[in-house]
């Protein structure tokens, strides 16, 4: 299992977008992590679960990464 460190302003969601390639897999991360959904992740280390599309993956590796915390 990979992790991440989440970058300021990310969200669970912007994670598994970027680094699963998926919404849903927000809901695992969520669950791997004993955290919420809704969870202030800035500079948290994630357990990530398995990519579910490869090319999201490969276009936030060639990208700017979402970040998208509300305030």
């Amino acid at each position: 299992m990979t992790t991440h460190r989440c970058k300021s302003r990310q969200t669970v969601i912007d994670v598994a977008i970027s680094e699963c390639g998926s919404v849903e897999a927000g809901f695992d991360i969520s669950g791997i992590n004993d955290i919420s959904i809704t969870d202030d992740v800035s500079g948290v280390v994630v357990k990530l679960p398995d990519v579910v599309d490869k090319r999201v993956v490969s276009f936030y590796k060639h990208n700017t990464a979402p970040a998208t915390e509300v305030l």
